[in-house]
C-alpha cells in the first residue's frame, strides 16, 4: 500500500494542526493515508484532517480498516465537498472551503482512500439525459440523437421545447380506454357489465378467478363480504360418480374425476367445503405448464393444495345438474368471427371469448334475454322488477349465465364499464341514466317519481354510480356544455373538494361584474355615504351588532368615552374571528364577569376610535355605520323608483360603488328606512368567499331565466372570478 502524506498546513478558518492529505491515483486501489496521528497530544482521541474536493470525473471514498472490514467514513465525487457516508458515520460532519474540507478521525484507526475515474461518451450522456426526461428511451432514439452538434446541452434544451410544444398523451386516458377489470360479483361499485345478451359481453372457459380468491379469504376489508367457501358434492348417475364444484352457493362446474395433488398424483378428498387459495386463470392448464396453479385448502385445515391439471373447465351436465334451473343461453347458432371472437389468447390460452354482436332484441334470443340477471343494478338473485329481492344482499352474488357452443360451456364474466366522457365529447346526462341503472330495483320508481329526472344525489347505498356533472367554473368555462337538455341530466351531489377556491370582493371585483349582462341592468353595488349622527347614532353600546372602520393609527388619539367602554370594544376586536383587513363587525352582549360591559355613560356614544394591538401591532379602528361599505343588490328598490333617480343611480355606481348621500334626495336616513334596499346581501368590501358562492349568490337573479342563459352569466361571473382568485 502507498502511503501519502503531505504534512501540516495552515488553510483559513481550518485548524492550524491539521493534516493535509492528498488524493491517490485514480487507479481503484485502497492507500493508506497518514492523518497525523503520531503526532497528536496523547490526550487527543481525534484528529483533525484536510481532504481536497475531487475532480469532475472522479469518486473516492474514506474507510477505516475494522475486524477486517472496510467501513466508509466520507466521499467526494464530481467536484462535490466531502461528505459523511451512511451508516457508522453517517452524523460525521465535514468543513468545507475553497475544494478543501476539513474533518475530525478518530486516532485509533487506519484509513484508506479508494479513488475511481469515470467518463461517459457522449452516447451515455445522451441516454442518461433521455431516462430522465422521458419514460425511458429505446436505442433507436439514442442512436438517431444527433451527436455532430458540438452542445449537447443546447441540444437537451431543445429536445425539451420540442417535447412541451407536443400535443399532450395522458396517462388516464390511456389506461381508461384498456381497463378491464373483472367485477366483483358480490360487491357494488361501479358499473358492472355487459349484460350478457349485450354486444362486448365476456364470457370465459375456466371455473374460477383471481377475486373469487381474495374474496374467498377473509378480506372483508377491502371486499366486504363473508369468506365465501368452494363446495365439493359428489354424486352417481348410473354406477358413474362426478363431483359438482359451487363458489358461493351457486354452481361453477362438474368435474368427471377426483382431483390430484399436482405434487404426488395422490387422490385429494373430494368432498365438503374448501377455500381457494390461488387460481391462475388459464382453462384446464391449457398451456401445459406447472405454473398454470389451482390451489384449495379442505375447510379446518391450515395446508393449500395444488390440483393437477389446473384451474377446471366449465362443464354444465345436464345429467347430473338441474340445468333448467339454470340461466343457459344456447349460442349454437352464432358464428365465430362473425358473432364471437376469442380474446387474451396469449395470456388465457383459449380460455376467454367476447361476443361481437347484440342478441337482446333477435327472435332467437329476446324472451331468454329478459330472464337472465342485470349485473348492472346490485339487487343479487332477482331480475325483473315484479321479482325484487325485498331484502337484497351485499354477500350474495346473481346466478351465473352460462352459454354453450358445440359442447363447449363459459360463464358470463362481467366487468367494470366505463363511460366514454372528454372535453371533447363529454357525457351529456352526467352519468344520470348510469346511476339510475345501478340503483335497487325497488327504488328505481320512487327516485324517478319523486325527482321528475334521474338525478343522482342518491343517498345512502342504494346506487353504486355518482352524478360527475359540476357546476360551470373558471376551470371549464370555456368547454362547459349544457346537460340540461338531456332527459337523464342529473344534478350534482355535495361532495368534498380537495381544494377551496376563494375571491375577494374588493373594488376590482365589483368593478368587474358590473359589465356581466346575464346578472340584470341592476348590479350588487357597494353602499357608501353612510354617516354617523344624531339623528342616526347606531351606538354600538345599544346595538348587537357594530361595524369597525381600520383608519391610520395616526387619528386615534385620546379615547372619547370611559375606559371600561374602551377596553370592551378592544377586547371585542382583538379576539373577533372576522379576517375582513378594512372593515370588523363585532357582536356585543353584555359579559361582567369578562370585562364586557359599557359605562352608563356611553349608551348613546358613537363614532368614537379605539386602538387594538395585535401581535405587537397597533391598529386603529373607527366605528362606523352599520352598513357602512356593505354590498347590496337594490332592484326591488330601483323598480319603485323615478325613471330619472334610476339613471342617476346607474350613473353613479358604474364603478361598483354607490355614495348614497350623494343621490339626490337620498340620506343615510332614507337608507335606514328603506327595507327592500336590503333585500339581497352579498357581503362587505374586501370579503373573502369561495368562488362557488360568489357564483351562486350573483346568478340568482336569471334563476327564471333560461338554462342557456344562467350558463352564459355563470361563465362571464367565473372569468371575473378568476382575476381575483386565490387558493386555500
Amino acid at each position: 500500500l502507498a502511503l501519502l502524506l503531505m504534512g501540516n498546513s495552515l488553510t483559513a478558518n481550518f485548524s492550524p494542526d491539521a493534516t493535509t492529505v492528498q488524493l491517490p491515483s485514480s487507479n481503484d486501489v485502497k492507500t493508506e493515508i497518514d492523518i497525523g496521528a503520531g503526532t497528536a497530544p496523547d490526550s487527543e482521541t481525534t484528529v483533525p484532517v484536510i481532504f481536497p474536493v475531487t475532480s469532475n470525473d472522479t469518486l473516492c471514498v474514506l474507510s477505516h480498516l475494522s475486524n477486517e472490514l472496510y467501513v466508509p467514513v466520507g466521499r467526494s465525487y464530481a467536484g462535490n465537498n466531502w461528505e459523511s457516508s451512511s451508516g457508522l458515520y453517517a452524523e460525521l460532519k465535514y468543513k468545507c472551503e475553497s475544494d478543501q474540507c476539513e474533518v475530525l478521525l478518530l486516532k485509533e484507526y487506519t484509513y484508506y482512500l479508494t479513488c475511481f475515474e469515470h467518463t461517459l461518451s457522449e452516447k451515455d450522456t445522451v441516454s442518461r439525459f433521455l431516462e430522465k426526461a422521458t419514460f425511458g428511451p429505446t436505442k433507436t432514439v439514442i442512436d438517431g440523437w444527433n451527436y455532430s452538434s458540438a452542445d449537447l446541452g443546447l441540444g437537451f434544451a431543445n429536445f425539451v421545447s420540442d417535447e412541451i410544444a407536443k400535443t399532450p398523451t395522458f396517462h388516464r386516458e390511456y389506461f381508461r380506454e384498456r381497463l378491464n377489470q373483472r367485477s366483483i360479483e358480490n360487491y357494488r361499485y361501479g358499473m358492472s357489465g355487459p349484460r350478457a345478451c349485450e354486444k362486448n359481453s365476456r364470457w370465459r372457459r375456466y371455473a374460477f378467478t383471481s377475486i373469487d380468491v381474495k374474496i374467498s379469504k377473509n378480506d372483508t376489508s377491502e371486499y366486504t363480504s363473508p369468506q365465501h367457501k368452494l363446495t365439493i358434492t359428489a354424486k352417481t348417475v348410473s354406477n358413474t360418480t362426478k363431483y359438482i364444484l359451487s363458489f358461493a352457493g351457486e354452481f361453477r362446474t362438474v368435474v368427471n374425476e377426483e382431483f390430484k395433488r399436482l405434487e404426488d398424483d395422490s387422490l385429494m378428498t373430494m368432498s365438503g367445503d374448501y377455500f381457494l387459495c390461488k387460481a391462475t386463470e388459464i382453462w384446464g392448464g391449457a398451456r401445459g405448464s406447472e405454473i398454470d396453479v389451482f390451489e384449495i385448502r379442505k375447510d379446518g385445515s391450515n395446508k393449500c393444495e395444488a390440483v393437477k391439471g389446473g384451474n377446471p373447465l366449465v362443464f354444465v351436465d345436464t345429467a347430473y345438474v338441474d340445468s333448467l334451473s339454470m340461466h343457459i343461453l344456447n349460442f349454437t347458432s352464432l358464428d365465430w368471427d362473425t358473432d364471437l371472437v376469442e380474446i387474451n389468447e396469449n395470456k388465457t390460452f383459449g380460455g376467454d371469448f367476447m361476443l361481437t354482436t347484440d342478441i337482446s332484441s333477435t327472435s332467437e334470443f329476446v324472451n331468454k334475454c329478459k330472464t337472465l340477471p342485470d349485473p348492472r343494478d346490485n339487487d343479487y338473485r332477482t331480475s325483473t322488477l315484479s321479482g325484487v329481492d325485498p331484502n337484497p344482499s351485499h354477500w350474495s352474488p346473481d346466478k351465473p349465465v352460462f352459454s354453450v357452443k358445440n359442447g363447449e360451456w363459459a360463464i358470463h364474466d362481467t366487468r367494470l364499464e366505463l363511460k366514454r366522457n372528454t372535453v371533447e365529447e363529454p357525457l351529456m346526462d352526467g352519468g344520470g341514466q348510469t346511476a339510475l341503472d345501478t340503483v335497487y330495483n325497488k327504488d328505481k320508481a320512487t327516485i324517478v317519481a319523486s325527482t321528475g329526472t334521474r338525478r343522482a344525489a342518491i343517498k345512502g347505498i342504494e346506487n353504486a354510480v355518482f352524478c360527475i356533472n359540476e357546476n360551470p367554473s373558471l376551470f371549464n368555462q370555456d368547454q362547459c356544455k349544457l346537460s340540461a337538455p338531456d332527459a337523464n341530466a342529473c344534478l350534482p351531489g355535495n361532495r368534498g373538494k380537495d381544494t377551496d377556491m376563494f375571491v375577494k370582493l374588493d373594488s376590482a371585483f365589483m368593478s368587474g361584474i358590473q359589465g356581466v349582462d346575464g346578472i340584470g341592468s341592476n348590479k350588487p353595488v357597494v353602499i357608501d355615504g353612510l354617516v354617523q349622527d344624531d339623528t342616526n347614532p347606531h351606538a354600538p353600546c345599544s346595538s348587537i351588532r357594530s361595524r369597525w372602520l381600520v383608519v391610520p393609527t395616526d387619528e386615534c388619539g385620546p379615547v372619547s368615552v370611559d375606559a371600561a367602554t374602551e377596553t370592551t370594544f378592544v377586547t371585542l376586536l382583538r379576539d373577533s374571528n372576522d379576517k375582513n383587513p378594512s372593515l370588523r363587525d363585532v357582536y356585543y352582549h353584555k359579559e361582567p364577569a369578562h370585562g364586557i360591559q359599557c359605562h352608563d355613560n356611553d349608551t348613546l356614544a358613537y363614532g368614537f376610535k379605539v386602538n387594538v394591538t395585535e401581535n405587537g401591532q397597533a391598529t386603529c379602528f373607527k366605528n362606523v355605520h352599520p352598513d357602512h361599505m356593505s354590498i347590496y343588490e337594490i332592484t326591488k328598490f330601483m323598480n319603485k323608483e323615478t325613471t330619472s333617480i334610476k339613471n342617476e343611480i346607474r350613473s353613479k355606481s358604474g364603478n361598483g360603488i354607490l355614495n348614497w348621500s350623494s343621490v339626490t334626495g337620498f340620506s343615510t336616513s332614507t337608507w335606514d328606512a328603506c327595507t327592500i334596499c336590503k333585500d339581497f346581501y352579498l357581503g362587505r368590501i374586501d370579503d373573502i368567499m369561495t368562488s362557488h358562492d360568489a357564483t351562486d349568490k350573483l346568478v340568482f337573479k336569471v334563476r327564471g331565466e333560461t338554462a342557456n342563459a344562467r350558463m352564459e352569466t355563470n361563465k362571464a361571473l367565473s372569468k371575473i372570478i378568476e382575476k381575483n382568485l386565490s387558493f386555500v
